[in-house]
């Protein structure tokens, strides 16, 4: 059966039409194809820092916008040292099992100011010197559940990362 409400991205696929048949394959562009109450299945490949601001589909209170990590799919830290890998400024989003390895000064994710109704669920974010979740000012009803955020701040050989000349914001 084929269930209209569930995209499919997919690096490794030919660039499609966000069936699971013929998956697209740029997740930047899948997130901002989504509506209210759909579900994204993110199946495979490394991506680079995302955002999901006014060009992106807001959710509402009765129908979310859910993007599903698989095992295979991550994001990790390489083009900004210091931007967030995953930013998120339109409400009702939900988001699991998003793995995040951190490099620099970068967040995991980041919640914008004002921004609301955001669920984050079975988060494995780690590495870098910056935030595994960083919440804006003003944001409410944000939960983050059942997530291990890990060795943030530390390098390579395990110890900490020496950041007396870093700002903090």
């Amino acid at each position: 059966l084929v269930d209209p409400s569930i995209r499919y991205v997919s690096q490794s696929a030919q660039a499609g039409d966000g069936s699971r048949a013929s998956p697209w394959n740029d997740l930047q562009f899948a997130l901002c194809q989504l509506q209210p109450g759909q579900t994204l299945m993110v199946l495979e490949g490394d991506f680079g820092p995302l955002l999901v601001d006014q060009d992106c589909s807001a959710g509402t209170e009765v129908a979310t916008i859910d993007v599903y990590f698989s095992r295979t799919s991550r994001l990790i830290g390489a083009e900004s040292p210091d931007a967030a890998l995953l930013d998120l400024r339109q409400p009702h989003w939900a988001i699991y099992g998003l793995e995040a390895m951190l490099s620099h000064q970068q967040t995991g994710v980041f919640i914008a100011p004002g921004n609301s109704n955001i669920y984050l669920e079975a988060l494995k974010i780690r590495g870098g010197s910056g935030q595994g979740v960083r919440i804006g000012f003003g944001a409410r009803d944000v939960k983050v559940h059942r997530s291990h955020i890990h060795h943030i701040g530390i390098n390579a050989q395990g110890t900490a990362v020496d950041a007396s000349s870093q700002a903090v914001s």
